[in-house]
């Protein structure tokens, strides 16, 4: 997709097609938590940027990596009407659960345990129950009760101890002075 991008935007061809363009980051957008969608961003013209269907597409990345779900879903759903490729509108269909296993990811980063409304919101109301998340199969999803979701324990969302060295000594203090101050 970048190739392609780069290539309409040297060869002044292609770039009117705002409807490919905007499939081209509706794809983008679909990879979260990739990057490439800002990174396509600078290869698009302003004029297509003012396309209804690409403006809508660029919100929902922005509720996206700004951790808005409820707001996200949304989004997607009124994004999923402004297209006009019926492709593209499956594909958001079909991009759901793998969104949704992201979603899981993220939450993962922060809570150790989360409860399971809190989730059903992040779906976006489109999940009924906690069976809903189970069905996701998601790594990070240690056990999904009726009221509560327990994340796997991780780096990101275990307390860590930590450790005080207690007596440091004038003299290797001196050491690491002289040695930055040498540099």
């Amino acid at each position: 997709n970048r190739a392609l991008l780069k290539q309409y935007k040297t060869t002044g061809t292609g770039m009117e097609n705002k409807d490919m363009i905007t499939n081209v980051m509706l794809l983008a957008m679909l990879e979260f938590p990739a990057g490439d969608y800002m990174s396509f961003t600078y290869l698009i013209p302003e004029g297509v940027r003012r396309d209804e269907a690409f403006s809508k597409v660029s919100r929902c990345h922005q509720l996206l990596t700004a951790c808005n779900f409820a707001d996200f879903w949304g989004e997607l759903a009124t994004t999923q009407e402004a297209l006009k490729d019926e492709d593209a509108k499956k594909l958001i269909a079909s991009s759901t659960d793998k969104l949704r296993r992201e979603i899981l990811a993220i939450l993962a980063l922060t809570y150790r345990s989360v409860p399971t409304s809190t989730v059903l919101a992040a779906f976006g109301g489109g999940a009924a129950s906690a069976d809903d998340i189970s069905k996701l199969s998601s790594p990070v999803v240690k056990s999904v009760t009726g009221d509560s979701v327990t994340f796997a324990p991780s780096a990101d969302n275990t307390k860590r101890s930590r450790t005080y060295q207690e007596n440091i000594g004038f003299s290797s203090i001196a050491s690491m002075i002289t040695k930055v101050s040498a540099e």
